[in-house]
């Protein structure tokens, strides 16, 4: 079985670290960029090591993260696709998450279990495929 892979895209370092820190001690590939647009370059040149779950913060400088991650999407359909917020979602959040453009919202602050847990969610229904 192959080895899943988890991106995180945060402009704040200090979610990256705390984030990176979480899933250390886990049994899965953990990429991190602060910028989204670092990201995309990365994930034009993958084809079977695409990421599995790719969780992106919201607000950030260059683009979005709904922007992002409906880029993520048409790169890779089957990625599952979390936005990391801390603020109260738009419109444009709720019509991202009605036409699957994004999967989960999860809210800052989180709480460690709740993240690991949506994880192997997302795993678990990425994986079947």
């Amino acid at each position: 079985m192959e080895k899943a892979t988890i991106m995180i895209v945060d402009d704040e370092k200090y979610i990256l670290n705390a984030l990176r820190r979480l899933f250390k001690k886990s049994p899965y590939n953990c990429i991190t960029f602060d910028s989204p647009v670092d990201a995309l370059d990365t994930l034009e040149t993958l084809d079977k090591n695409r990421p599995h779950v790719v969780i992106s913060d919201r607000r950030m400088p260059y683009m979005e993260g709904i922007d992002f991650l409906t880029r993520v999407k048409g790169l890779y359909p089957d990625t599952y696709c979390i936005l990391l917020t801390g603020y109260k979602l738009p419109d444009r959040s709720h019509n991202a998450l009605k036409y699957r453009r994004i999967d989960r919202v999860i809210f800052k602050p989180w709480k460690d279990e709740d993240i690991k847990q949506e994880i192997e969610k997302a795993l678990s229904f990425v994986l079947q495929y």
